[in-house]
């Protein structure tokens, strides 16, 4: 369990130039001033070491807040399993702790320290039944288990046949390996693909209200209505682990033109899902 630490603009630099290189500094390098300033706390407050410091005090302290800057700095702002960046400030990174001995809460241990997105965070420090994890060693073994498996996803991707019964409906089969929607659900793709279509045709549609991800698991899926009329144009709604387009007979748009970028990935949105 780790805190998001709020960077500070007057925080010395994690990188030092050295001719014409730029070489980051090493992490008891880089949090020196911050370690000293801690051992006069310890002493003021009687603490021992650092271990014995109460862990929630540990992680409002500016000494953790360096140390998850330089963390961050090295792994290039990218969670180490899925290898996502943040959209926006409002879903940063976190810096997990592999251990908790005393070498790594100072600092002197960074390969015990790791960038994760929110999601992988909460993969490893929690079973999907929403049980705590609590031992090391499992949440060890977890992390590197996720590892692999977002490394074969990267590899292998995700395929996605697409089926068109009739001109009114149109839907999307995931055939690739049930081990991957762990990471990937189906409804992600109803929600990627929804997405797709209003961006495509956002002059003319209208987003429904709320999470589409979440609204796409109802058995009356997630509606895509016209600006002008609110009319109903698109239904997106799960079936086992197919997603269904309903197309209303009232849409203008021609969704056979759409269906092959349907699944194309964009630079700020990257996805793994492909056309079989």
């Amino acid at each position: 369990m780790v805190l998001v630490a709020a960077l500070d603009r007057e925080a010395p630099p994690t990188k030092i130039v050295k001719g014409a290189f730029e070489v980051q500094l090493s992490l008891e390098d880089f949090i020196a001033r911050e370690l000293d300033a801690m051992a006069r706390r310890l002493l003021r407050e009687g603490y021992a070491t650092l271990a014995d410091l109460p862990y929630e005090k540990y992680l409002r302290s500016v000494l953790w807040t360096r140390i998850t800057e330089w963390v961050l700095e090295r792994d290039q702002n990218r969670c180490q399993i899925c290898q996502g960046k943040p959209f926006t400030k409002f879903n940063p990174l976190e810096v997990h702790h592999r251990s908790y001995d005393l070498a790594t809460l100072e600092g002197r241990r960074p390969d015990q320290l790791v960038s994760l997105c929110n999601g992988c965070h909460k993969r490893i420090e929690f079973y999907s039944d929403e049980r705590k994890r609590t031992a090391l060693v499992e949440k060890n073994v977890e992390l590197e288990r996720l590892k692999q498996l977002h490394a074969s996803i990267r590899e292998q991707r995700l395929p996605v046949r697409i089926v068109k019964p009739k001109t009114t409906l149109k839907e999307f089969h995931y055939v690739g390996d049930p081990s991957y929607l762990e990471f990937y659900p189906v409804a992600m793709l109803g929600n990627h693909l929804l997405h797709r279509l209003y961006l495509k045709h956002r002059d003319v549609l209208r987003l429904p209200m709320g999470s589409s991800n979440e609204m796409i698991k109802n058995p009356s899926g997630a509606r895509v209505l016209s600006k002008e009329k609110s009319a109903k144009w698109f239904t997106f709604l799960l079936r086992d682990q197919t997603v269904v387009l309903k197309v209303s007979r009232a849409c203008v748009i021609d969704v056979d033109a759409w269906l092959p970028c349907a699944l194309e990935s964009e630079e700020q949105h990257p996805t793994y899902w492909y056309a079989a």
